[in-house]
């Protein structure tokens, strides 16, 4: 336990150079043709996964602290393991909802557009 209480605080002091490690690009205003369109759908999609993998990062990391500090209690290990699945899927849906993005994207443009930011 004493560990712990050292490894936490060391933790906390890096976790805002990890949240801040994250380049979110600028969506432009307003599409004026289909590319910029184009542009402005993987944006908004890639702020979206960006926002599900950071939830589902931190879900899992208190996911894990259930774990390691249940003690045993099956209430918590319960917890956790349900805690751990939820991430999982959502890990999981946020991938397959990028993919999909992409996927339209490339269909709707008849492959001319070039997804370089998606």
């Amino acid at each position: 336990m004493k560990k712990l209480f050292r490894i936490v605080p060391a933790a906390l002091a890096l976790m805002p150079a990890t949240v801040f490690a994250v380049v979110v690009q600028q969506p432009p205003a307003l599409p004026t043709n289909i590319t910029d369109l184009f542009n402005l759908i993987c944006s908004i999609a890639n702020l979206i996964f960006t926002l599900i993998m950071i939830l589902a990062i931190i879900i899992l990391l208190y996911a894990a602290f259930l774990f390691l500090s249940g003690g045993g209690d099956s209430a918590k290990q319960k917890q956790a393991r349900d805690l751990l699945t939820y991430a999982i899927i959502g890990i999981i849906v946020a991938l397959l909802a990028k993919g999909i993005v992409l996927v339209v994207v490339n269909i709707v443009s008849s492959g001319s557009f070039a997804a370089t930011s998606c």
